[in-house]
């Protein structure tokens, strides 16, 4: 059992402020009684989610539903258009749709974020004014951040799940890179588990460089997507940082590289001719080739419930959130995964 830890007269004056804000923002008569977020409010709440939260989501589709399930809306490219047609004979010409659309569904599951705050964040957060700022930002961030963990490495949905024995939320719901590897027999997928596919080496598996283990991935790419300009690189951190200093190790001497090196304090950051990112908490050895918009986040908005209560046997205030949503692929035909990926450690040596 925690040390008891009595909140400061003003750490309390703080939390019952928080509380009657929160309410007066919400528009109830109690904070600490379960309550539905107006819709209104979810508009605001929203973007803040996104952009203090984790500024990676709001580059991707996260978008309100009404229904839990239901079919993923993504325009995509179409088939041939291009026909004639023998109208002599009374043949009708029959237009396609410009832009094809992919069969998908999505089907939404319950999701509880619930937040700690404790005794001594409230008496340190006490003497600033902008204490419910300060709260709200602490509950959203940990929301988004838990948003891109179970995007990422997200399997299943269990009726109970275990963070001990999960700890990323492969028991909260499936994700994007569980759903891409499972698309059509793993049509958009390469398992480069079990040393199939290895960074830095030459040998029969492997891959020289981070640029041509981009482009053999995006040769995964569906050919109607392959060349769209809008594709990018997902690269996760240890593959990137790996290739960082490979490209020291070469040019780090040379003083017209250095200039190169040190501009905006980072490596330009593109490999196989796309745009690269390293999104936060991307699970290591993957590269995962897309567009930003195909990796979808819905969540039902009359679903969305909070609570605070002060639990004090914890010496904190929990902070309740809960609401139904799950994660869905535009597109199947515009990803391409490459996971398992191990780096080759013997560098050999290379002269300045």
């Amino acid at each position: 059992m925690a040390s008891k830890h009595i909140l400061s007269t003003l750490g309390r004056q703080r939390a019952n402020e928080f509380v009657a804000e929160l309410a007066k923002y919400h528009g109830v008569a109690d904070a600490t009684q379960e309550f539905s977020i107006d819709p209104s409010r979810i508009q605001e709440l929203q973007p803040l989610k996104e952009q203090e939260g984790q500024t990676f989501l709001d580059m991707l589709t996260v978008i309100p539903k009404p229904q839990m399930k239901g079919d993923v809306i993504f325009i995509g490219k179409a088939g041939l258009t291009a026909s004639r047609t023998n109208t002599l004979d009374g043949d009708e010409r029959t237009p396609k749709g410009a832009h094809g659309k992919t069969k998908n569904t999505f089907d939404m599951g319950p999701v509880e974020n619930d937040v700690a705050i404790t005794y001594d964040e409230i008496d340190s957060w006490a003497m600033f004014p902008n204490m419910f700022e300060l709260w709200g930002m602490k509950v959203r961030e940990c929301i988004a951040d838990d948003r891109l963990r179970v995007g990422w490495y997200g399997q299943r949905s269990d009726t109970a799940t275990d963070r001990a024995t999960n700890p990323n939320g492969e028991d909260v719901l499936p994700g994007w890179l569980y759903q891409i590897k499972g698309y059509n027999n793993g049509s958009q997928y390469i398992d480069g588990s079990g040393g199939d596919v290895v960074l830095g080496s030459t040998g029969d598996v492997g891959v020289p460089t981070l640029d041509f283990l981009v482009s053999i991935t995006k040769a995964k790419v569906d050919i109607v997507y392959r060349r769209s300009p809008d594709l990018v690189a997902l690269i996760s951190e240890n593959l990137a940082n790996h290739e960082e200093q490979m490209y020291y190790r070469i040019n780090g001497r040379k003083p017209e590289q250095k200039l190169t090196i040190m501009q905006n304090g980072e490596l330009n950051r593109s490999y196989g001719g796309l745009p690269c990112y390293v999104p936060p908490f991307f699970p290591d050895g993957t590269v995962l080739v897309t567009s930003l918009d195909n990796l979808h986040l819905y969540f039902q908005a009359s679903s969305l419930r909070r609570y605070v209560r002060d639990y004090s046997p914890r010496n904190q205030y929990e902070d309740f959130n809960s609401r139904n949503e799950c994660y869905a692929v535009g597109d199947y035909r515009k990803t391409a995964l490459v996971d398992g990926i191990t780096i080759d450690e013997a560098i050999a040596d290379v002269a300045p």
